[in-house]
């Protein structure tokens, strides 16, 4: 059976997490909790590019249903975050998980 490497991003949060180091391949992001409102993404970002392009949309690319969402990527090494903006009062985790 193979490991399972992961990363939280925000831990029952209300703001962008910062930038993690992503070793590159196939991944898994998840969300949970109440957003009130708010939009999350999972960005993606190369080590001196100012810029970041989003990769899951969450309730746009992946529908959050019952305070769950999962979406999965390929991705080469990179920098990646989840930008949480907007809503009330958000209280979400996320997560990516990679298979080695």
């Amino acid at each position: 059976m193979a490991d399972i490497e992961t990363l939280e991003l925000i831990s029952a949060g209300s703001a962008t997490s910062g930038w993690e180091r992503w070793a590159g391949g196939h991944g898994t992001f998840s969300v949970e909790g109440d957003p009130d409102g708010a939009t999350l993404k999972l960005q993606m970002t190369f080590k001196d590019s100012p810029a970041s392009t989003d990769i899951i949309d969450v309730g746009s690319d992946v529908e959050f249903a019952n305070a769950v969402g999962v979406g999965n990527f390929d991705l080469p090494e990179c920098f990646l975050r989840a930008n949480l903006s907007g809503g009330t009062s958000p209280s979400v985790t996320a997560r990516v998980a990679k298979r080695g």
